[in-house]
């Protein structure tokens, strides 16, 4: 993983200490991974949501005189956060393996760290979460997409009203446009997330839409009743990110929906393969 960049830092220290607005400005900042060079103070507050004065104060409890202190200091760092930089580090390691058992050694490392982080309650919650919703919303950009498309085909086998937005050609206001306070939307934010990905959470929160973030400890957390944080642990020896825990969380989630949903999962298995045998003919799919 990437080293956190000294705002990161900062604001991991004072995290306790912050208003609800500074929460929201803190979880912008984190979304950026810190690279906030690119945005003025007023960007960044109309972002998160609060007043050019909550921001300003917000920067000095972090210990900078101002803003412009901040945006300096992380544009002299902009690097940081970047894969560039991960391949750099890792590759002036003494002791760099490539050695298939350790990758192997490291995701057992990271199935066990990531079992202390999501609780049996927490994957049980966003089971009813998920079984309750009424349409539900699945997105993720980047790396992020591939999981999501995952996470979408198979929920599609055990109920209906899935959307895996935005759809081709189209963008998520178009997607959102329907969103009912019974809706879900299910995330899949891993790094490196986009800005766009926490402005799309924060509107469907604003209204009233439950949220299943599945993501990793670089990601912020949300106070909220309406919301469930899945972290997953995702070091890897190499330069990329392991996706290993990711795929056995969601397995399991996908477990507990299956069985939640009981007899009804085995009537639309049912009806699946027979439009799919329609359509493509007995033995055309193993």
């Amino acid at each position: 993983m990437t080293k956190q960049t000294d705002l990161e830092n900062r604001i991991i220290r004072v995290q306790h200490e912050l208003s609800a607005g500074e929460r929201r400005l803190a979880a912008v900042i984190v979304e950026l991974e810190g690279n906030i060079s690119g945005f003025t103070g007023g960007e960044l507050s109309e972002m998160a949501g609060v007043s050019p004065s909550t921001a300003a104060r917000f920067f000095r409890r972090l210990g900078y005189v101002s803003y412009q202190e901040a945006r300096t200091e992380a544009r002299d760092s902009a690097v940081k956060g970047s894969p560039l930089d991960v391949y750099r580090e890792k590759n002036r390691k003494e002791g760099y393996s490539s050695d298939f058992l350790a990758y192997i050694e490291q995701e057992k490392k990271n199935l066990t760290l990531t079992y202390t982080e999501i609780s049996e309650e927490m994957l049980k919650k966003s089971s009813d979460i998920i079984k309750n919703a009424g349409k539900v919303y699945i997105i993720g950009f980047r790396n992020s997409y591939a999981i999501a498309l995952y996470l979408r085909n198979q929920l599609a086998i055990l109920r209906q009203n899935i959307r895996l937005i935005p759809a081709p050609g189209e963008d998520v206001a178009t997607d959102l446009t329907d969103q009912q306070p019974d809706d879900v939307l299910l995330v899949v934010g891993l790094r490196r997330r986009t800005v766009t990905l926490s402005k799309i959470i924060s509107h469907f929160h604003k209204n009233g839409g439950k949220i299943v973030m599945l993501t990793d400890p670089s990601a912020s957390s949300w106070q909220e009743e309406r919301v469930v944080t899945l972290r997953c642990i995702t070091e890897s020896p190499g330069v990329f990110d392991s996706y290993a825990t990711p795929m056995c969380v969601l397995n399991y989630l996908l477990s507990l929906l299956q069985k939640s949903y009981s007899s009804h999962v085995e009537k639309r298995f049912s009806e699946v393969e027979s439009i799919r045998n329609e359509i493509y003919g007995t033995g055309s799919l193993l």
